[in-house]
């Protein structure tokens, strides 16, 4: 799997993502040391991307295995 989706220099940028801002307690609340108190959605000029704050979103799986399938 290619790293390019998760460290892609293209992302929104968010304050969730950044590395000066610190999720407060509830997630709904981000503290940045610029800003102060900001949604997580919110982005401003000093933005700085944190790629280990980012979590990538899941696939589902298709739960319909056969016994062939794990077979050699």
């Amino acid at each position: 799997m290619s790293d390019k989706k998760h460290f892609n220099k293209s992302i929104m940028p968010r304050c969730e993502y950044c590395q000066k801002g610190r999720t407060l307690s509830g997630g709904s609340e981000v503290f940045c040391l610029k800003a102060g108190i900001t949604d997580p959605g919110d982005s401003c000029k000093s933005f700085k991307y944190d790629p280990l704050k980012r979590t990538p979103s899941s696939k589902d799986l298709a739960r319909d295995y056969k016994p062939s399938d794990f077979a050699l």
